[in-house]
């Protein structure tokens, strides 16, 4: 998928797109969006993290690819912060598109601040341990 077909499809909106697809691929979590108005479409980076770590996150950040979206979960949500400031610049050079995170972030007029696209399902302070391996892309 180019930028150009990326672009197109965002302006759609997620409800348009899930619909055409033939109601598949629907992300259906509650997530705040911390960009209001912010749209994204490409392909996803899936990140399996361990339980209330980060390890996986970081080690991401050396295979994704401009364009793509970082999907952050880990085996049961809890509100502990995967992705901040340091995290979200880093995805940010790297050209991510996007990011969602089925857990927490942390440093939020930072990540706003940074413009880069994130949805989350809560905002905490506490930070994750960096002890615990996850998976990529399964």
């Amino acid at each position: 998928m180019n930028e150009s077909d990326r672009q197109e499809l965002a302006r759609y909106g997620v409800a348009t797109v899930y619909e055409a697809a033939g109601r598949t691929g629907l992300i259906d979590i509650p997530l705040v969006q911390l960009i209001p108005g912010s749209r994204v479409a490409g392909p996803a980076r899936t990140v399996r993290c361990g339980q209330g770590d980060n390890l996986m996150v970081h080690a991401v950040m050396e295979q994704v690819q401009p364009g793509e979206i970082l999907i952050l979960t880990m085996p049961e949500p809890e509100p502990v912060a995967l992705i901040g400031e340091l995290l979200a610049t880093q995805a940010l050079v790297r050209q991510v598109a996007g990011i969602l995170v089925d857990a927490s972030v942390r440093d939020m007029e930072e990540l706003q601040s940074l413009g880069l696209p994130i949805w989350t399902r809560w905002i905490r302070v506490r930070g994750a341990t960096k002890t615990h391996v996850g998976t990529i892309n399964e």
